[in-house]
């Protein structure tokens, strides 16, 4: 019997990670990580110094005690920054180029152990098996390991390390921002829960969808001619397109809750920037007064001030909406990861000598010694004789007319 192809319901095991991680190399993984927090620590440290050169071109005091006194020349600003980005592009370019070479050798290790699987497991598992079940795991499934997979994870990194750059920028300018910005990372963490669950099970139903439309257009082809001479024609182009239907169905409502999440997401953006320009405004206006009369901290809102946290709140919710959207379509490609590594892991078959299972006599009828057991050059077979009476081939009387 045909076995039905199985999904999993719950979250991602932690394996599936350990596996994708451990496959491209330890010593390349760590070098990876090195290079995203040094061209992170260059970034962060690229904004501080613009404010710095802002305030001292507007002779205001600069964010930081220890930049009082700047060089005196423009040249000293600019030659000093354009160092910091031929830095910053240099160790990006490394990262990049990195990250690739690790990505490529994970998912190329996956397939290896993929082919390995199935090659070496028992012939029962293909007989067992659609054909386009398997075809669908070495075709869409590693396409998204190999190109879907490698953009949406180095997007997650790059977002979560530009997030906490910016919130550790902002929380030194604005103490007060510390607090606010993990209120407002409480939503979309909430919200990212719940497209997530949706999000996870949608993938792995269209990864099974996807097998029977891949199935039915092989054996249509393959048996071409067999559904001509019986007039199955029409029947086959009607199961194949209601197994096109149920996959795009699949496809419209993943669609629906992306959008969904991402409404909600920019309405939670959208406030957090409206309260930040409102709170630089207010401490702009009365930062003496209300910082004085109610005994708390005051904190100089200077040009270069304010523009930096507008542009880094801007920054901020930008990162937050796109990182939560990346974690939740890393966990969904994931999916495509765990079903390469389910074959990976198939059982192998025993090796056994067929010498063993096999005790024929030579110039016996073929039906007595199975095929699997007849290897070339096997004295005890070579005597087989394969002959054909009586068989006539014909079309059937009503495909001829």
């Amino acid at each position: 019997a045909i076995a039905i192809e199985q999904r999993a319901t719950a979250s991602v095991p932690f394996h599936v990670y350990a596996s994708f991680l451990s496959s491209g190399g330890v010593t390349l993984g760590l070098t990876c990580i090195g290079l995203l927090l040094a061209t992170q620590g260059l970034r962060t440290f690229s904004d501080w110094y613009l404010s710095v050169w802002s305030a001292a071109a507007v002779g205001q005091p600069s964010p930081s005690p220890a930049a009082q006194r700047p060089p005196d020349r423009i040249g000293g600003y600019v030659g000093i920054y354009g160092l910091i980005g031929a830095a910053l592009f240099l160790f990006a370019t490394i990262r990049g180029l990195c990250f690739a070479k690790y990505v490529s050798r994970a998912a190329a290790s996956l397939h290896h152990d993929m082919l390995r699987g199935v090659l070496r497991t028992p012939i029962t598992f293909s007989e067992t098996t659609l054909l386009g079940t398997i075809t669908n795991r070495f075709s869409k499934d590693q396409e998204n390991l190999d190109f879907t997979m490698p953009l949406v994870l180095f997007d997650l990194v790059q977002y979560l390390s530009l997030l906490v750059g910016g919130l550790v920028l902002q929380s030194v300018a604005l103490p007060y921002f510390a607090a606010g910005a993990v209120v407002v990372a409480v939503a979309p963490i909430y919200l990212g829960k719940m497209y997530l669950g949706a999000s996870r099970q949608l993938k792995r139903l269209e990864g099974t969808c996807r097998s029977p439309v891949t199935h039915l257009f092989q054996t249509a082809t393959l048996n071409l001619c067999v559904n001509r001479c019986y007039g199955r024609v029409g029947e086959t182009v009607a199961s194949f397109s209601r197994a096109l239907d149920d996959s795009a169905h699949v496809l419209d409502a993943a669609e629906v809750a992306q959008r969904w999440a991402g409404l909600r997401l920019d309405s939670v953006a959208a406030a957090w920037v409206g309260l930040m320009a409102l709170l630089v405004v207010g401490l702009h206006d009365q930062q003496l007064k209300a910082g004085s009369n109610a005994g708390l901290p005051t904190f100089p809102m200077t040009v270069s001030t304010a523009g930096l946290l507008l542009g880094l709140s801007l920054t901020f919710t930008g990162m937050l909406q796109f990182a939560t959207r990346c974690a939740a379509e890393t966990e969904t490609s994931m999916t495509n990861v765990e079903r390469v590594v389910e074959y990976g892991m198939l059982p192998d078959e025993e090796e056994a000598d067929a010498t063993d299972r096999c005790a024929c006599a030579p110039n016996d009828v073929l039906g007595v010694v199975p095929a699997a057991l007849m290897r070339p050059g096997d004295s005890r077979t070579a005597g087989v004789v394969v002959e054909a009476r009586g068989l006539n081939f014909a079309y059937p009387t009503s495909a001829l007319t």
